[in-house]
Protein backbone atom coordinates (compact mmCIF):
# COMPACT_ATOMS: atom_id res chain seq x y z
CA UNK A 1 0.00 0.00 0.00
CA UNK A 2 1.33 3.45 -0.97
CA UNK A 3 1.52 5.79 2.01
CA UNK A 4 2.76 8.89 0.20
CA UNK A 5 4.53 10.01 -2.96
CA UNK A 6 6.50 13.10 -3.88
CA UNK A 7 8.94 14.63 -6.34
CA UNK A 8 12.52 15.22 -5.20
CA UNK A 9 15.67 16.94 -6.46
CA UNK A 10 19.12 16.25 -5.01
CA UNK A 11 21.49 18.81 -6.53
CA UNK A 12 24.72 20.19 -5.11
CA UNK A 13 25.54 23.95 -5.32
CA UNK A 14 28.12 23.23 -8.00
CA UNK A 15 25.61 21.29 -10.12
CA UNK A 16 23.02 24.08 -9.79
CA UNK A 17 25.54 26.71 -10.92
CA UNK A 18 26.70 24.49 -13.80
CA UNK A 19 23.12 23.86 -14.98
CA UNK A 20 22.29 27.59 -14.96
CA UNK A 21 25.51 28.38 -16.82
CA UNK A 22 24.81 25.77 -19.52
CA UNK A 23 21.24 26.96 -20.13
CA UNK A 24 22.31 30.64 -20.14
CA UNK A 25 25.09 29.94 -22.65
CA UNK A 26 22.64 28.07 -24.88
CA UNK A 27 20.15 31.00 -24.75
CA UNK A 28 22.86 33.56 -25.65
CA UNK A 29 24.32 31.50 -28.48
CA UNK A 30 20.85 30.68 -29.81
CA UNK A 31 19.80 34.33 -29.82
CA UNK A 32 22.96 35.28 -31.68
CA UNK A 33 22.29 32.58 -34.26
CA UNK A 34 18.71 33.79 -34.75
CA UNK A 35 19.87 37.38 -35.23
CA UNK A 36 22.48 36.35 -37.81
CA UNK A 37 19.80 34.45 -39.75
CA UNK A 38 17.56 37.55 -39.74
CA UNK A 39 14.95 35.69 -37.72
CA UNK A 40 14.34 32.85 -40.14
CA UNK A 41 11.58 30.58 -38.88
CA UNK A 42 13.62 27.41 -39.47
CA UNK A 43 16.51 28.74 -37.37
CA UNK A 44 14.14 29.79 -34.61
CA UNK A 45 12.70 26.26 -34.49
CA UNK A 46 16.18 24.73 -34.55
CA UNK A 47 17.50 26.90 -31.73
CA UNK A 48 14.32 26.31 -29.73
CA UNK A 49 14.81 22.57 -30.08
CA UNK A 50 18.46 22.93 -29.07
CA UNK A 51 17.48 24.95 -25.98
CA UNK A 52 14.90 22.32 -25.01
CA UNK A 53 17.46 19.47 -25.23
CA UNK A 54 20.08 21.41 -23.26
CA UNK A 55 17.47 22.31 -20.62
CA UNK A 56 16.54 18.63 -20.25
CA UNK A 57 20.19 17.68 -19.79
CA UNK A 58 20.64 20.44 -17.19
CA UNK A 59 17.49 19.25 -15.41
CA UNK A 60 18.81 15.66 -15.37
CA UNK A 61 21.96 16.91 -13.60
CA UNK A 62 19.73 17.97 -10.69
CA UNK A 63 18.95 14.24 -10.06
CA UNK A 64 15.14 14.37 -10.25
CA UNK A 65 13.33 11.46 -8.58
CA UNK A 66 9.73 10.46 -8.08
CA UNK A 67 9.57 8.78 -4.66
CA UNK A 68 6.87 6.52 -3.26
CA UNK A 69 6.64 5.27 0.32
CA UNK A 70 5.10 1.82 0.77
CA UNK A 71 3.87 0.34 4.04
CA UNK A 72 4.08 -3.47 4.34
CA UNK A 73 0.78 -5.29 4.56
CA UNK A 74 2.11 -7.31 7.52
CA UNK A 75 4.55 -6.54 10.31
CA UNK A 76 8.18 -7.65 9.92
CA UNK A 77 8.91 -10.95 11.65
CA UNK A 78 11.77 -12.04 13.92
CA UNK A 79 11.88 -15.82 14.32
CA UNK A 80 13.43 -17.02 17.60
CA UNK A 81 14.16 -20.74 17.14
CA UNK A 82 15.50 -22.86 19.99
CA UNK A 83 16.68 -26.44 20.04
CA UNK A 84 14.60 -28.90 22.09
CA UNK A 85 16.45 -32.13 21.23
CA UNK A 86 17.46 -34.55 23.99
CA UNK A 87 20.98 -33.17 24.08
CA UNK A 88 19.60 -29.89 25.44
CA UNK A 89 18.90 -31.74 28.72
CA UNK A 90 22.66 -32.12 29.30
CA UNK A 91 23.73 -30.27 32.44
CA UNK A 92 27.05 -28.75 31.46
CA UNK A 93 26.39 -24.98 31.48
CA UNK A 94 28.42 -23.44 34.27
CA UNK A 95 27.07 -20.41 36.08
CA UNK A 96 29.40 -17.88 37.67
CA UNK A 97 33.14 -18.51 37.98
CA UNK A 98 32.94 -22.21 38.76
CA UNK A 99 36.19 -24.11 38.40
CA UNK A 100 36.29 -26.53 35.46
CA UNK A 101 38.11 -29.85 35.25
CA UNK A 102 38.14 -31.30 31.73
CA UNK A 103 34.98 -29.32 31.02
CA UNK A 104 33.15 -30.58 34.13
CA UNK A 105 32.22 -28.32 37.04
CA UNK A 106 33.96 -29.06 40.32
CA UNK A 107 30.57 -28.69 42.00
CA UNK A 108 27.76 -30.37 40.05
CA UNK A 109 25.24 -28.07 41.69
CA UNK A 110 26.77 -25.17 39.78
CA UNK A 111 25.85 -26.69 36.42
CA UNK A 112 22.50 -26.21 34.71
CA UNK A 113 21.00 -27.83 31.65
CA UNK A 114 21.44 -26.28 28.25
CA UNK A 115 17.69 -25.82 27.96
CA UNK A 116 17.53 -23.92 31.26
CA UNK A 117 20.39 -21.64 30.20
CA UNK A 118 18.31 -20.22 27.33
CA UNK A 119 15.02 -19.89 29.21
CA UNK A 120 15.36 -16.11 29.22
CA UNK A 121 15.90 -16.10 25.46
CA UNK A 122 12.77 -18.18 24.88
CA UNK A 123 10.62 -16.10 27.23
CA UNK A 124 8.01 -13.87 25.58
CA UNK A 125 8.79 -11.08 28.06
CA UNK A 126 12.33 -10.79 26.67
CA UNK A 127 10.96 -9.63 23.31
CA UNK A 128 8.28 -7.22 24.51
CA UNK A 129 10.21 -4.13 23.38
CA UNK A 130 10.58 -5.57 19.88
CA UNK A 131 6.88 -6.38 19.62
CA UNK A 132 6.06 -2.68 19.48
CA UNK A 133 7.26 -2.54 15.87
CA UNK A 134 7.40 -6.17 14.70
CA UNK A 135 6.07 -9.65 15.23
CA UNK A 136 8.35 -11.92 17.29
CA UNK A 137 7.71 -15.65 16.91
CA UNK A 138 9.34 -17.95 19.49
CA UNK A 139 9.32 -21.60 18.39
CA UNK A 140 11.13 -24.78 19.48
CA UNK A 141 12.60 -27.23 17.00
CA UNK A 142 14.31 -30.59 16.92
CA UNK A 143 14.18 -33.12 14.09
CA UNK A 144 11.14 -34.45 12.26
CA UNK A 145 7.60 -34.77 13.58
CA UNK A 146 7.83 -38.57 13.38
CA UNK A 147 10.94 -38.65 15.62
CA UNK A 148 10.78 -35.55 17.83
CA UNK A 149 13.77 -34.59 19.95
CA UNK A 150 15.99 -37.27 18.39
CA UNK A 151 18.29 -34.76 16.66
CA UNK A 152 18.76 -31.21 15.40
CA UNK A 153 17.65 -30.59 11.82
CA UNK A 154 18.82 -26.98 11.56
CA UNK A 155 18.51 -26.80 7.78
CA UNK A 156 14.84 -27.86 7.89
CA UNK A 157 13.87 -25.35 10.58
CA UNK A 158 15.59 -22.46 8.76
CA UNK A 159 13.90 -23.42 5.51
CA UNK A 160 10.52 -23.71 7.24
CA UNK A 161 10.90 -20.27 8.84
CA UNK A 162 11.78 -18.76 5.45
CA UNK A 163 8.72 -20.34 3.79
CA UNK A 164 6.31 -19.69 6.66
CA UNK A 165 7.03 -15.97 7.16
CA UNK A 166 6.92 -13.89 3.98
CA UNK A 167 8.16 -10.77 5.78
CA UNK A 168 10.99 -12.43 7.73
CA UNK A 169 13.65 -9.91 8.80
CA UNK A 170 15.93 -11.87 11.16
CA UNK A 171 16.43 -15.31 12.71
CA UNK A 172 17.78 -15.96 16.21
CA UNK A 173 18.93 -19.60 16.43
CA UNK A 174 19.77 -21.13 19.83
CA UNK A 175 21.29 -24.60 19.68
CA UNK A 176 23.90 -26.70 21.45
CA UNK A 177 25.96 -27.72 18.47
CA UNK A 178 26.15 -28.70 14.84
CA UNK A 179 23.33 -30.36 12.88
CA UNK A 180 23.05 -34.13 13.07
CA UNK A 181 19.82 -34.69 11.11
CA UNK A 182 18.96 -33.62 7.56
CA UNK A 183 21.00 -31.59 5.09
CA UNK A 184 23.71 -29.07 5.82
CA UNK A 185 22.27 -25.82 7.25
CA UNK A 186 24.54 -23.83 4.94
CA UNK A 187 21.97 -24.38 2.18
CA UNK A 188 19.18 -22.58 4.04
CA UNK A 189 21.58 -20.01 5.51
CA UNK A 190 22.76 -19.11 1.99
CA UNK A 191 19.17 -18.61 0.81
CA UNK A 192 18.45 -16.39 3.82
CA UNK A 193 21.60 -14.37 3.12
CA UNK A 194 20.46 -13.81 -0.47
CA UNK A 195 17.21 -12.43 0.95
CA UNK A 196 19.18 -10.12 3.33
CA UNK A 197 17.86 -12.00 6.37
CA UNK A 198 20.63 -12.35 8.99
CA UNK A 199 20.88 -15.45 11.20
CA UNK A 200 22.14 -14.80 14.73
CA UNK A 201 23.46 -18.05 16.23
CA UNK A 202 23.43 -18.45 20.01
CA UNK A 203 25.59 -21.37 21.10
CA UNK A 204 24.78 -23.09 24.40
CA UNK A 205 26.61 -25.73 26.41
CA UNK A 206 30.06 -26.22 27.83
CA UNK A 207 32.98 -24.65 25.95
CA UNK A 208 34.69 -28.02 26.35
CA UNK A 209 33.60 -31.26 24.72
CA UNK A 210 32.08 -33.80 27.11
CA UNK A 211 34.11 -36.98 27.71
CA UNK A 212 33.03 -39.30 24.93
CA UNK A 213 34.19 -41.84 22.35
CA UNK A 214 32.56 -41.63 18.93
CA UNK A 215 32.77 -43.63 15.71
CA UNK A 216 33.39 -40.83 13.23
CA UNK A 217 33.40 -42.90 10.05
CA UNK A 218 33.12 -46.47 8.78
CA UNK A 219 33.71 -46.50 5.03
CA UNK A 220 32.75 -49.90 3.67
CA UNK A 221 33.43 -50.25 -0.08
CA UNK A 222 30.47 -50.47 -2.45
CA UNK A 223 31.91 -53.51 -4.25
CA UNK A 224 34.48 -56.27 -3.76
CA UNK A 225 36.61 -58.62 -5.85
CA UNK A 226 36.24 -62.36 -5.36
CA UNK A 227 39.18 -64.06 -3.56
CA UNK A 228 40.80 -60.72 -2.78
CA UNK A 229 40.84 -58.98 0.62
CA UNK A 230 38.57 -56.03 1.22
CA UNK A 231 39.80 -53.09 3.30
CA UNK A 232 37.28 -51.31 5.58
CA UNK A 233 38.78 -48.14 7.13
CA UNK A 234 37.30 -46.52 10.23
CA UNK A 235 37.94 -43.50 12.46
CA UNK A 236 37.20 -43.17 16.17
CA UNK A 237 37.58 -39.90 18.07
CA UNK A 238 38.00 -39.39 21.80
CA UNK A 239 37.36 -36.32 23.92
CA UNK A 240 38.71 -37.97 27.05
CA UNK A 241 41.79 -36.33 28.59
CA UNK A 242 43.73 -39.64 28.80
CA UNK A 243 44.60 -42.58 26.57
CA UNK A 244 41.79 -45.14 26.38
CA UNK A 245 42.10 -48.79 25.35
CA UNK A 246 39.01 -50.13 23.57
CA UNK A 247 37.92 -53.38 21.94
CA UNK A 248 36.52 -52.85 18.44
CA UNK A 249 34.39 -55.51 16.78
CA UNK A 250 32.94 -55.75 13.27
CA UNK A 251 30.28 -58.31 12.38
CA UNK A 252 29.23 -59.18 8.84
CA UNK A 253 25.81 -60.37 7.71
CA UNK A 254 27.16 -63.88 7.00
CA UNK A 255 28.28 -64.31 10.61
CA UNK A 256 31.95 -63.47 10.29
CA UNK A 257 33.31 -61.51 13.28
CA UNK A 258 36.46 -59.39 13.36
CA UNK A 259 37.84 -57.80 16.50
CA UNK A 260 40.90 -55.85 17.57
CA UNK A 261 42.14 -53.87 20.56
CA UNK A 262 43.46 -50.35 20.08
CA UNK A 263 44.52 -47.45 22.24
CA UNK A 264 42.91 -44.12 21.38
CA UNK A 265 45.15 -41.16 22.27
CA UNK A 266 43.91 -38.50 24.66
CA UNK A 267 41.66 -36.00 22.85
CA UNK A 268 42.74 -37.59 19.59
CA UNK A 269 41.52 -39.61 16.60
CA UNK A 270 42.31 -43.23 15.83
CA UNK A 271 42.38 -44.19 12.14
CA UNK A 272 42.67 -47.90 11.37
CA UNK A 273 41.15 -50.48 9.04
CA UNK A 274 39.79 -54.04 9.10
Amino acid sequence: MIDSQWFSLSPTPFVIALSILIVAACVVLGWMAIQRSEFKRSIIWLEGLRLLMVSLVAFALLQPEWLQKFSPEEDPVIAVLWDQSHSMDTEDVISGDAELTNGVAADAAQAMSRKDSIMKLTSDATWDTFREKMNVVVEPFSSTLTAPREGSDINAVLTMAMEKHSNLRAVVLASDGSWNVGSSPTEAATQLRMKDVPVYAVGVGSPYALPDIEVVSLDAPTFGVVNKPTRIPFSISSTIARDVTVDIALSSTDGEDLSARYTIPANGVLQKAF
